[in-house]
C-alpha cells in the first residue's frame, strides 16, 4: 500500500510539473512576443463614441489586428503581438460605425506600446505605470482608408470578431475540456487558436431579452448546457437536478433546508415563506420554523 501511494504522489509530481513547465514555458513566449496598448481619446462634447482601429503594417499594406469602442477621456488596452502598427480612430457622428470625412479623426503611426520585453515586470503589470498613446481627433484629419468597423463588415473581412455572436453548439471542439485546461495553464496558445469569444445558439434577435453566461477559470460554455435545455439529468420538467446549488456551496453553507414540494410548488409552500422569514432575522444559526 505505501509503494502504491509513493507511486501516486510521484505520479502527481510529475504531471503537475509538466503542467507548470507548459506554463513557464508559455509566459516566457508572451514576455518576448506581447505587449500592451494603452491609449486615451483626448476630451470631447460632442458624445459621440471613439471607433478604434489597431492596423499592422505588412508587405500587402494594413490589415485589422484589433477594434474597440471607446468614450473619450477613458484608458482603454489592447493585448497586441510583436508587429509594426498603425492607429486609425475617428469619432462615429452618426452611429453607423463607418468612416466618412468630416468626422474627427486621427492616424498614428508607430504608435507607442508597452513591450512585455522592455517592461520591468514584478509578478503583473501594473496598468498605471504604462506609457500612454495620446489619440487627438480633429475634423482637419482626413483617412484615406475607408473603415466600416460594423460587426457585418468585419465578419467578411477580419478574424478579429470571428467568436462575436457566432452560432455554437455546445459539442464544439473549443469548449472542450482539453481547450479550457489549455486556456489556463497555455494563454498564448489559446488566445492566438481560439480566441475570446461571445457565443450564442441561435440567431441573435434584439427583440428578445438575453441573458449573459460568464464561465470561471478552468470551464468553458459547456458548463451552462443543462441549465440552458441543452440537456436532462432526471428532473421535474422546471429544474434540472445538475443545476441545483453547487456542492461547494453546500459544503460552506450555514445550514441547509428541505422541503418536501415540487420545484414549482416551494416558491409558495408555507414552509419556505416561515423559514425565510426567521433566516432573515438570524441568518449566523440554522433557523427552525413550526410544524415545518
Amino acid at each position: 500500500m505505501t509503494r502504491h501511494f509513493l507511486i501516486f504522489i510521484l505520479t502527481g509530481l510529475v504531471v503537475s510539473s509538466c503542467v507548470l513547465k507548459d506554463l513557464r514555458n508559455d509566459l516566457a513566449t508572451a514576455e518576448q512576443e506581447y505587449g500592451y496598448f494603452k491609449g486615451q481619446v483626448t476630451e470631447s462634447d460632442d458624445g459621440s463614441d471613439v471607433l478604434i482601429g489597431l492596423y499592422k503594417r505588412g508587405k500587402d499594406g494594413l490589415s485589422i489586428a484589433n477594434i474597440r469602442t471607446v468614450n473619450p477621456g477613458e484608458f482603454f488596452y489592447m493585448l497586441v503581438n510583436k508587429a509594426d502598427y498603425v492607429v486609425l480612430a475617428f469619432a462615429d457622428l452618426n452611429g453607423d460605425f463607418t468612416y466618412q470625412p468630416g468626422e474627427p479623426a486621427a492616424r498614428i503611426n508607430d504608435p507607442e506600446i508597452n513591450w512585455f520585453s522592455d517592461v520591468q515586470l514584478q509578478g503583473r503589470i501594473d496598468p498605471e505605470t504604462l506609457q500612454v498613446q495620446l489619440l487627438d481627433l480633429t475634423g482637419a484629419t482626413v483617412l484615406e482608408q475607408e473603415l466600416d468597423f460594423s460587426i457585418a463588415a468585419s465578419r467578411r473581412g477580419t478574424g478579429v470578431t470571428k467568436n462575436f455572436l457566432r452560432i455554437v453548439t455546445w459539442s464544439d471542439d473549443e469548449f472542450s475540456a482539453e481547450s479550457a485546461k489549455r486556456g489556463l495553464w497555455e494563454p498564448s496558445w489559446f488566445k492566438e487558436e481560439i480566441g475570446f469569444g461571445l457565443y450564442v445558439l441561435e440567431e441573435f434577435d434584439p427583440t428578445k431579452k438575453s441573458i449573459l453566461l460568464v464561465h470561471g477559470v478552468l470551464d468553458s460554455p459547456r458548463v451552462f448546457e443543462t441549465i440552458a435545455g441543452g440537456k436532462s439529468e432526471g428532473n421535474d420538467g422546471v429544474v434540472t437536478v445538475k443545476s441545483q446549488l453547487a456542492g461547494s456551496a453546500q459544503r460552506n453553507a450555514t445550514a441547509i433546508y428541505g422541503i418536501a414540494d415540487s420545484h414549482k410548488g416551494v416558491v409558495s409552500n408555507p414552509c419556505t415563506l416561515a423559514l425565510l422569514t426567521a433566516i432573515l432575522q438570524d441568518g449566523t444559526t440554522r433557523a427552525t420554523a413550526p410544524d415545518c
